[in-house]
């Protein structure tokens, strides 16, 4: 015989709990909206705000242009910072530079004052001989020949009167007793450069009459013209006067740097009408006359 029984409850069957999420899901679909709202809008606002600083970068960037030191910059390379290190200002004039050794630094030396005697101590210490080149004069840096103009490194092309060429590299000549050694260490012409005066003098030790002794510059820096020695010539050649001053010319390169005081003798030296005389340096002290007598004044207790 059968059993009725009723379908309402929770041992009817139906999935409860499957009823009651998919309700729930129903109601909770407008919140799952807004929050994907939100999330774009997040996207969005991140997206704006990239925009915002990458605008707000050009902007202080382009503020930069208003500026004549943005457009005047200049960058140096070296082919070996190792060697040598290179800087540029903005007043540098673009270009490539090749730079060659012509002397190594060497350490400071200093030469002694005279003893009185062959028996006076010279005191605690070391010393040490050397044979050197010591000399008086000093040379002439080529940066103050041509009225302290220098002139443009080249070459220098000299022929013979044997008709024997040779193109002398004066690149890294430094003072005119570079430009003689290079001309005179040439082992393809016959002359000898030698300095008179303010000249230099190219003579020719051919004894030979196949060509007259021909000078010049090449024509990139016309070295001939600036070291007075472009011309032609049957024996010597004699250049041009290579020393003068200017109105620009600094009294400090005057007497081989020494400037117009050598720091030895004074400066003035006054003989009165009795025969007396005294001297006056002009450095630190004015001296004044009176009576018979000098005094000194210190030209710091002036004004």
């Amino acid at each position: 015989m059968g059993t009725i029984s009723s379908g309402v409850g929770l041992i009817s069957g139906l999935d409860i709990q499957g009823l009651v999420t998919q309700l729930i899901a129903i109601e909770a679909r407008p919140k799952f909206a807004l929050i994907n709202r939100v999330q774009a809008l997040t996207v969005k606002q991140t997206a704006l705000l990239s925009l915002q600083a990458r605008v707000l970068s050009i902007r202080l960037a382009a503020i930069n242009f208003g500026k004549d030191s943005v457009f005047q910059q200049k960058s140096a390379l070296s082919s070996n910072d190792d060697v040598l290190g290179v800087t540029a200002t903005r007043f540098a004039v673009p270009g490539n530079y090749n730079f060659v050794v012509k002397r190594l630094a060497s350490s400071h030396q200093l030469v002694s004052s005279g003893f009185s005697s062959r028996t006076s101590r010279i005191g605690t210490g070391t010393l040490s001989f050397e044979i050197g080149q010591g000399q008086l004069a000093k040379p002439t840096d080529l940066s103050f020949i041509n009225g302290q103009q220098g002139f443009k490194h080249g070459t220098l092309n000299i022929t013979d009167r044997a008709g024997n060429s040779d193109t002398i590299d004066l690149t890294a000549a430094l003072t005119m007793q570079d430009v003689i050694d290079a001309i005179n260490a040439s082992q393809n012409i016959d002359v000898t450069a030698s300095v008179s005066g303010d000249h230099l003098v190219i003579q020719d030790n051919t004894q030979q009459i196949a060509s007259n002794l021909i000078i010049n510059g090449d024509s990139a820096t016309s070295l001939g013209i600036d070291t007075g020695l472009a011309g032609i010539a049957q024996d010597n050649l004699v250049g041009e006067n290579l020393l003068s001053i200017t109105l620009d010319t600094r009294l400090s390169d005057l007497n081989d740097d020494n400037g117009v005081r050598n720091g030895l003798l004074s400066d003035i030296r006054f003989t009165l009408k009795d025969a007396t005389s005294f001297d006056v340096d002009l450095v630190d002290t004015l001296f004044e006359v009176v009576g018979d007598s000098a005094q000194s004044t210190k030209l710091s207790a002036l004004n």
